[in-house]
């Protein structure tokens, strides 16, 4: 129910596009959430995914500009309207993310995904056993049926 509040929050003060670019930090949590909890190690592959999947988000939230990798390689190429658009741009620079935005929608969808990602890491050690507490596994149709029973009582 608190992930669900929160993302609510979240989706009524972000636009579409940064509260789903936000919400796939998820997966982020639940890597994680799945290393502290069962111990378990990414790859070098899979730890650079999840640093770009964490610059993707920060650069569209719009804490972190491109501009000065863009000019680093010499600015860009752009044609005609693109030019008048980009020229629109630059006069007036994006505001920076109010601390109301932070507060009542990037913080409580990155709560709700780190709660997402913590859950889909509990459901894991539950399932497959071992981990830091080292339990056996549990059978998946009975977790299932668990799961969907206390979920109609909430």
């Amino acid at each position: 129910a608190v992930q669900n509040v929160l993302a609510l929050k979240a989706y009524q003060n972000l636009d579409s596009v940064a509260f789903n670019v936000l919400n796939q930090t998820k997966t982020l949590s639940a890597a994680l959430c799945c290393f502290l909890i069962m111990g378990r190690r990414q790859s070098a592959v899979q730890v650079g995914a999840l640093v770009l999947l964490l610059a993707s988000s920060v650069v569209i939230e719009g804490t972190v500009s491109l501009d000065p990798i863009f000019n680093l390689f010499g600015g860009r190429k752009q044609d005609g309207a693109a030019q008048e658009d980009a020229a629109e741009e630059d006069a007036a620079p994006a505001p920076p993310p109010s601390k109301n935005r932070l507060r009542s929608g990037v913080l409580p969808v990155l709560g709700a995904s780190f709660i997402s990602g913590l859950a889909g890491a509990l459901a894991q050690r539950s399932l497959q056993g071992g981990g830091l507490a080292g339990l056996p596994g549990r059978n998946s149709q009975l977790f299932t049926m668990e799961i969907s029973f206390f979920s109609a009582l909430t």
